[in-house]
């Protein structure tokens, strides 16, 4: 519609159909627009407003719902003075993995630093992109952000819990598994 003259192609008013609840409605846009032909020179007006309307009027009972809840467990005078990106750092942790601070709050079960399967993990580690870490640290723990805390804050099923590495003794050529209910990658010998 913004790209193409829509002189004679388009008959439509300054209104919407909505579905609310399976009901079908028609919606002004705007004081008397079911009275307002969309025309060439009004027509960006239009779609910033279908657009504003699908984005935000559609949906307000259901933003005010949540917004509603959200401030019963945290009140808005506490969130108010985060901008989005803090309040996304606090809530979902930190995306960058530092490799060298996740080995220094690994505990090891049957694994020694100096063998060389864990020399091989760690170096492999080192190697990977932000995202392959983040899907690494996903598989082990399902979550691929680090804690606001970092790494000493992982959260297992019992509150807090370390980041784990345990020897797998298992037949010849098996994989790497993990238990996300403790940060815990089974590791066999190679």
């Amino acid at each position: 519609m913004l790209d193409n003259d829509i002189t004679g192609v388009i008959d439509q008013e300054f209104t919407i159909e909505d579905d609310q609840f399976g009901e079908k409605k028609i919606v002004e846009l705007k004081d008397g627009g079911a009275q307002i032909a969309v025309t060439e020179e009004n027509k960006e007006e239009y779609v910033r407003l279908v657009v504003a309307f699908r984005l935000d009027n559609s949906i307000k009972d259901q933003i005010k719902a949540f917004l509603d809840g959200f401030y019963d467990i945290i009140p808005r005078n506490l969130i108010q003075i985060f901008e989005p990106d803090q309040l996304e750092l606090l809530i979902s942790g930190m995306s960058t993995i530092d490799v060298d601070e996740l080995r220094n709050a690994t505990q090891m079960s049957g694994w020694k630093s100096g063998d060389p399967e864990i020399g091989w993990f760690w170096r492999a580690l080192r190697s990977f992109s932000q995202e392959e870490r983040s899907r690494f640290l996903m598989f082990v723990t399902s979550s691929s952000r680090v804690p606001l805390g970092g790494f000493a804050q992982l959260q297992g099923a019992s509150g807090t819990q370390p980041f784990q590495i345990q020897k797998l003794y298992a037949k010849e050529g098996s994989l790497p598994q993990a238990s996300t209910c403790f940060n815990l990658l089974l590791l066999p010998t190679y």
